[in-house]
């Protein structure tokens, strides 16, 4: 079975380390035609559940700690000032007129 695609896809971790599993995957990944959003799910795939974990456990954390990064200062001034506080009256509509008497 030497055909590189196959065995990409029954690359497993196992015991071995992430290091050694992540090389291997790498020296094959060339030697196929797969697409990129493949091969990211065959590697996830052959992962052994230590491993899963860990990621998960470390993207959890990240996201939790992740700081807003959406604004480029730290605090950003308004744009304009805010508005005074101002009571406006409600225009009459047609609804409001009286309705003209029977005569």
């Amino acid at each position: 079975m030497d055909n590189p695609a196959v065995l990409l896809l029954l690359l497993e971790q196992g015991n071995r380390s992430l290091v050694d599993h992540t090389r291997d995957f790498v020296h094959l990944t060339p030697l196929t035609h797969y697409p990129d959003s493949s091969l990211c799910t065959f590697y996830r795939a052959g992962l052994n559940i230590a491993t899963k974990e860990q990621l998960f456990a470390d993207y959890i954390e990240s996201s939790l700690t992740a700081e807003d990064d959406t604004s480029p200062t730290q605090d950003p001034e308004p744009s304009q000032p805010a508005p005074r506080h101002v009571e406006f009256e409600a225009e009459p509509t047609a609804d409001d007129e009286p309705e003209p008497r029977a005569t």
